[in-house]
């Protein structure tokens, strides 16, 4: 898993950079907010290797769950960034950015202090459940708010690679949406005392609780990334082909 997780999190971090730093200047619209959600998935990525979480609980206690939701969260805002700045006028753009970002930094704030609550009260489960549906709630807000403009998007598009795309990243949503459902499972099982699911245990396979906990949005990570990336991936590849049938349709027509 550490060589899953963290193999994800380079390649992420790397495209990060090419989107921020080597696309070359002016730098087109989104730029910046497209390097944001790289460099979030791939922080929350590095989360999930247990070598990464094992080496900062040695200094904080069960600090990788802060970090890790602070990531997801950070992504879940950066995705709904990148999708204002394409759909929607810049003004308007620029006001529900803000608006998700302010919203987003008040809830990790809110986080932070639960968290620092949690571990002064020896792990209180029901700090634990406010914290909790902090980060669920504005979690599920995002993937919904996001998965409404994909679909829509999806449905009107012309250009394949963006409807491909769009897809894709719907795809990336109902994954996440199910690591809301586990997450609200939880949170109910706190609630109510049932003890059906142990929270205290670690992942180490990709299967069994993890599926849901881990699988689920790292799937989500992954699909919804590539499905953004996707039509800038693919433009420049059929330019190329455009280019190619042009050279040899004149040199088709040379000994005319």
């Amino acid at each position: 898993m550490n060589a899953l997780f963290l193999g994800m999190a380079c390649l992420l971090a790397a495209a990060a950079g090419y989107w921020v730093f080597g696309r070359g200047k002016p730098r087109p619209a989104g730029a910046w907010a497209m390097g944001a959600l790289l460099a979030s998935f791939a922080a929350a990525f590095a989360s999930y290797a247990p070598l990464v979480a094992d080496t900062v609980e040695a200094v904080v206690p069960h600090v990788a769950r802060l970090l890790s939701n602070s990531a997801s969260l950070a992504a879940a805002t950066s995705v709904l960034a990148v999708s204002f700045q394409v759909n929607l006028a810049r003004e308007e753009s620029r006001r529900r950015t803000r608006s998700r970002v302010s919203l987003a930094t008040i809830v990790v704030f809110a986080m932070a202090l639960l968290f620092a609550v949690e571990q002064v009260t020896h792990r209180s489960p029901q700090v634990y459940a406010l914290y909790l549906l902090l980060f669920i709630s504005y979690l599920g807000f995002a993937v919904i708010d996001f998965l409404m403009q994909a679909v829509r998007h999806a449905k009107s598009t012309r250009r394949r690679s963006v409807r491909a795309g769009l897809r894709m990243a719907v795809a990336g949503c109902v994954c996440a949406l199910i690591y809301v459902a586990y997450k609200l499972t939880r949170l109910m099982d706190l609630g109510l005392g049932l003890g059906l699911i142990n929270g205290n245990s670690e992942c180490s396979s990709l299967g069994g609780r993890c599926a849901f906990s881990v699988t689920a949005p790292a799937l989500a990570v992954l699909l919804i990334c590539l499905g953004l990336t996707l039509p800038a991936v693919a433009y420049p590849i059929s330019q190329a082909r455009r280019r190619r049938w042009e050279v040899q349709s004149f040199e088709a027509l040379g000994p005319l």
